[in-house]
């Protein structure tokens, strides 16, 4: 394994995994730990420094609200992604028919 990586493992009854992967993310908690990222040529927060990190953890039912809430989001994303993607395709597909090319001229 890596010596850069810290490896988090929550107690299923007082924090979801699902809650922490979005925590750790949230503006707050990047705030929090970007200031010393900065200062390594790594990217990296040291152990010592993780330790003094705050997360606010509501109850266990809350938590996974809001993870569901964003996973369906993320989900969702996703989904409008690919609907994007195969638009941007259909378009392309359009132009080309629709505009051609120098050898379709008819001089």
């Amino acid at each position: 394994g890596s010596t850069t990586a810290t490896y988090f493992r929550c107690n299923g009854t007082e924090l979801s995994n699902d809650f922490l992967k979005f925590a750790l993310f949230s503006p707050e908690f990047v705030a929090q730990y970007s200031p010393v990222m900065v200062q390594s040529t790594r990217n990296q927060v040291p152990i010592t420094t993780q330790r003094k990190l705050y997360l606010q953890i509501p109850k266990m039912t809350e938590q996974q609200r809001i993870a569901t809430c964003l996973s369906d989001l993320d989900a969702l994303i996703i989904a409008e992604t690919q609907k994007l993607e195969a638009l941007k395709i259909h378009k392309k597909g359009l132009m080309q028919q629709l505009f051609p090319t120098p050898e379709e001229l008819i001089p």
